[in-house]
């Protein structure tokens, strides 16, 4: 056909014009491809329907082919419309709309195009592990010396610190030569440039005890010292020398130069004195009393108290009396004032009791007072008095018809004279008089109430300390009349170190915490007058501590010390936190636990004498007190433990007791009489005592310590037998007939001690090792049902209640139990009743116990034990990711939580203006705010800080201070880094760092949480939290302060 019509178009074009021809070859043109489409629309039809065919013929027998189904069509076309509406979905924050996206994905069957993102494993920052070793080169050896040494007077500004490096003095010393030596006058700060110096004690018999080798950067002072030379009563060194190991550069810095600029800073004065009263309490004091329980040691008591009189005297009418009676003019007042600061500056340059030359006054207050009373101020008498007085003694019942306004000038005279001021002009109408009933309570321990400087004007005070770790006190001192008390409490801001109570009927002189401050304010001077009512009340063996024990200030990064280093000293954490990690030989590093406030870091290789096996690290900036070995030794032999020891009474009576079960009382076992031993017991065994033994009455014995008699028993095994008589011949014929049904059992690891459905014929008590119980169902599946340790008793139940054993109990270690028959058991029961009673609570109890604690099988979620590090955090800072989390909510809320634990604190930058003022973020009251913060932590368990939204001075207060940071955000948004938490890195990196994600009640299930970690480079653990509706309110700060607090 085609080939026709071209044959067609040839000979027609041949005979037509050119214009002719053209038309002619289009019109060709298309009829052509006309004719091509119809040619391939009919073949295709005509090839359908011989394909259609086939597909109907092989129906029957084969399979047919796939097509593209309508529901298959409903499926592509919706996915390419989600495809292309997916970001507009995503928008979208309505609850229904969301819903309506889940339907139509479970519909569709949508799938995600990608594959979800994986966790990535990260480990914490090598900084975590390691020490910052990055030192500042441009700051001379010598001054940075200086200027840690001088960091324990408090932070100075460059002007007052290039003040003092004028009156410095370097001293060469050979190796052998002394720094000081006793006799020497105890008015200098020396700081180590290099080599090693020596601080050690004389003692009476002439032996010498090493309390420290101080090294480079470390320097010798004593803070008490500091404040002698400041009063114009230096003393001498009476028992500590100081010298040289080996060839040594010391840096001479003396005391007087800190007059020079107090004269210009006056301001300056009362901190460094605050410092130094903080110093005492907080370091020395807590050093040696809480956790070497030394209590009455630490004081002077001052003078026994002697036989009653009829009056006591006045403050004025002493001084005045004295100087009549003992020749001087009484109308000389200069001679009078020039007598009594003599007087006073007797008192003041020694601890000992002065008396006073002459024929004794009688006091004209109370009868009960003694006529050596501590020094009296210079007070002149005052008319009413002088009125008051008869003669040379004044009745009791006169001193009682004394009116108010003459009891509160006395008082006020003495506060003048103790004080230092000229007048009594600051003091007008802030002097309270208060009368105390025996008994009454001025002061507790650890309590700011009441804090104030108290003048015993009659009476007697009782100043007590609790035991360390116990429940009594122990009695530090008597307070007479003419004393002042309290001044420690005032100077420090921080609770009572003492508690002060009336011993018997008194009348006291209050002076407020609040006037003392106002004083201060006008007369720095004052603070030095409080500061030495304190110091003269302490014993020489503080002055003699005060040179060995150290104040270490440390900052985050720090190096308390280092692997392999010789362990010379121990360290007790007074605020901050301390890591402790181990480098191992192929260089990995390892943590091994993290110390907080309170704990003791280094004792064992101190007492073991061993190289350190760690490297201690401040996580964050700490405060340390260092206990060098040779003062822990001097201590030992000073105070030494009594041991377990034989004791032979040579006169007397010891009384032997033993503490009741699980209770508070003891009760008494026997007497031991002259000619008696006791404690081969606890000799023999190598264990504490299991008695109680104390002086009935005044008794003389003889001891022979354990080490003694072990060494004896190496040469003559046989004194074993003979001390056991001594043990044996004290025991009842029935502890005798025990014996034989007592039995003793060892078990291995894993043994068996009774099996279930076994009979039950006797009970057992853990002495050593750990039991599990276990339980066997039916269906062979088992089940752990709890562990016993070291105490407890183990199947008492199925033995008194006569039924088989309901669980198999077996060692989940070596064990050592001992095992009570039943027919022991019945027979105690009978002989001693009591028992039934003791077993009816023990049975309660443990009936108790199951209520409250309910078993979860194997297939629950196994308990988690808490991680080392975690169990002493008293820090924690919480950062907010981005500015809607709801951050003062959430932190009242973990606030409240944390309250059902423990005393708690919420502090905020709003907080600690309202409290301390607008400027306390001022560098110059660095002192202040950190001294401040150091108390919260002290009176509370745990210290919640709040940080500001952007990265502000409080803001990186709260990262340095933190044991542990909380980075919160709202777990409906999208992952991000805030703000902050950029910055925690560089201001926190050795920190643990944990965070939370918030929830509101009734939303959705948690995910993305792998898009929140790996954007982070380590967090140690992360939490999430479903909140309720009100902590994501819109509400002011105030109205969240209301509803929540």
């Amino acid at each position: 056909m085609v080939f026709f019509v071209a044959c067609v178009c040839v000979i027609l074009t041949a005979q037509l014009g050119d214009k002719q021809y053209r038309l002619l070859w289009s019109i060709c043109g298309c009829l052509l491809v006309s004719l091509v489409v119809v040619f391939f629309y009919y073949y295709r039809r005509w090839r359908s329907k011989e394909m259609a065919g086939a597909t109907g013929g092989a129906g029957a027998t084969g399979d047919a082919i796939k097509r593209f189904r309508k529901r298959d069509k409903m499926l592509f076309y919706g996915r390419r419309m989600l495809r292309k509406v997916k970001s507009i979905s995503n928008s979208g924050q309505g609850r229904k709309r969301r819903a309506v996206m889940r339907f139509a994905r479970k519909l569709l069957q949508l799938k995600k195009e990608t594959a979800p993102e994986q966790l990535k494993v990260l480990e914490p920052p090598a900084e975590y592990l390691e020490e910052d070793l990055t030192s500042d080169d441009r700051v001379p050896p010598d001054a940075l010396y200086m200027l840690h040494s001088i960091r324990v007077f408090g932070h100075f500004e460059k002007p007052v610190f290039l003040m003092l490096c004028k009156h410095t003095e370097i001293l060469n010393l050979p190796a052998g030569a002394f720094l000081f030596k006793v006799g020497d006058t105890d008015e200098n700060v020396y700081v180590v440039q290099n080599g090693r110096v020596n601080v050690y004690i004389t003692n009476q018999d002439g032996s010498s005890l090493s309390l420290k080798v101080v090294r480079a950067g470390e320097s010798v002072t004593s803070l008490l010292s500091f404040t002698d030379v400041l009063t114009g009563h230096s003393q001498p060194y009476k028992t500590v020398n100081a010298k040289a190991l080996e060839d040594s550069q010391v840096i001479k810095l003396p005391m007087r130069a800190f007059q020079e600029v107090f004269k210009e800073y006056p301001d300056i004065f009362v901190r460094v004195i605050q410092i130094i009263m903080v110093r005492l309490q907080r370091v020395t004091f807590t050093a040696l009393h809480q956790y070497l329980g030394l209590s009455a040691e630490l004081v002077n008591p001052g003078r026994e108290k002697r036989r009653p009189n009829t009056v006591a005297s006045s403050p004025g009418k002493t001084a005045k009396m004295t100087n009549v009676e003992s020749g001087g003019n009484m109308h000389s007042p200069h001679h009078s004032e020039r007598a009594m600061s003599e007087h006073l500056e007797g008192n003041h340059a020694s601890s000992s009791p002065i008396h006073i030359q002459g024929r004794r006054q009688k006091p004209d207050m109370v009868p009960d007072i003694a006529t050596n009373t501590p020094q009296q101020p210079d007070v002149q008498p005052t008319p009413s008095l002088q009125r008051a007085r008869e003669g040379s003694s004044f009745k009791k019942h006169n001193t009682d018809n004394l009116d108010e306004q003459a009891l509160i000038q006395i008082a006020t005279e003495a506060f003048v004279k103790e004080l230092g001021l000229d007048s009594d002009t600051v003091l007008r109408g802030n002097v309270q008089v208060r009368d105390l009933p025996a008994g009454t309570y001025i002061m507790k321990e650890e309590s700011h109430k009441d804090v104030a400087l108290v003048y015993l004007l009659s009476g007697a005070l009782l100043v007590s300390q609790r035991v360390a770790e116990g429940e009594g006190e122990v009695h530090m001192f008597t307070a007479y009349p003419g004393e002042v008390e309290g001044g420690l409490a005032v100077l420090t801001g921080e609770p009572s170190f003492f508690s002060i109570r009336a011993k018997h009927f008194s009348r006291i002189g209050l002076l407020s915490k609040t006037t003392v401050y106002s004083i201060m304010r006008e007369r720095p001077s004052v603070v030095l007058h409080i500061a030495n009512t304190v110091v003269r009340r302490l014993s020489p063996f503080v002055r003699q501590v005060d040179f060995a024990l150290d104040w270490v200030f440390l900052e985050s990064g720090r190096a308390v010390y280092r692997q392999d280093e010789e362990s010379g000293s121990t360290f007790i954490v007074l605020s901050g936190r301390l890591r402790s990690v181990i480098t191992h030989p192929n260089g990995k590093k390892e943590l091994v636990g993290e110390y907080g406030k309170g704990d003791l870091v280094g004792i064992v290789e101190m007492v073991t004498q061993t190289r350190r096996s760690t490297t201690v690290m401040a996580v964050r900036d700490s405060e340390l007190a260092k206990l060098p070995e040779g003062l822990f030794n001097a201590i030992k032999l000073r105070f030494p433990v009594v041991d377990v020891a034989l004791v032979y009474l040579l006169s007397g009576a010891l009384l032997v007791s033993q503490r009741v079960a699980e209770g508070e009382g003891e009760v008494h076992m026997f007497t031991a009489y002259p000619g008696e031993v006791e404690g081969g017991l606890a000799v023999l065994t190598g264990e504490p005592s299991f008695f109680s033994i104390r002086a009935k009455h005044f008794s003389r014995i003889g001891l022979l310590s354990k080490t003694t008699v072990y060494s004896i028993m190496r040469e003559r095994p046989s004194v074993v037998l003979h001390i056991a008589n001594t043990v044996v011949r004290r025991l009842s014929p029935f502890v005798r007939q025990v014996d034989f049904a007592l039995d003793w059992v060892f078990l291995e690891s894993g043994r068996a001690v009774y099996r279930q459905d076994e009979e039950s014929g006797s009970t057992f008590i853990v002495l050593s090792g750990r039991l599990r119980s276990v339980i066997t169902h039916p269906n062979g599946k088992k089940e752990l049902v709890g562990e016993y340790g070291k105490g407890d008793l183990v199947g008492i139940v199925e033995m008194v209640t006569q039924t088989r054993r309901s669980t198999t109990v077996m060692a989940v270690r070596d064990s050592e139990l001992a095992k009570l028959p039943e027919g022991l058991f019945n027979a105690i029961k009978l002989r001693f009743p009591v028992v039934v009673t003791r077993l009816i609570n023990l049975l309660g109890h443990r009936i108790l116990g199951s209520w409250q604690k309910p078993t979860a099988g194997l297939g629950g979620a196994a308990a988690i034990e808490p991680r080392p590090s975690q169990h002493n955090f008293s820090t924690v800072a919480v950062v907010p990711v981005s500015d809607d989390v709801p951050l003062t909510a959430f932190t009242y809320e973990l606030y409240h939580s944390l309250s059902a634990i423990g005393p708690t604190v919420r502090l905020t930058s709003d907080v600690i203006r309202k409290l301390l003022g607008l400027t306390i973020m001022d560098p110059n009251n660095e002192y202040r705010l950190s001294s401040w913060l150091a108390q919260q932590e002290d009176k509370h368990k745990v210290a919640l800080y709040q940080c500001d939204p952007s990265l502000t001075q409080w803001t990186q207060r709260c990262i340095r201070q933190a044991d542990c940071i909380l980075i919160v955000a709202l777990g409906d948004k999208q992952p991000s880094i805030g703000k902050i938490e950029k910055e925690i890195e560089r201001l926190a990196i050795r920190t643990q760092k944990e965070l939370v994600l918030l929830h509101r009640e009734g939303g959705v299930n948690p995910s993305g949480t792998v898009h929140w970690l790996n954007m982070r480079t380590w967090v140690s653990q992360h939490h999430h939290v479903r909140c309720p509706h009100r902590m994501f309110t819109r509400k002011s700060q105030y109205r969240i302060v209301s509803l929540l607090w």
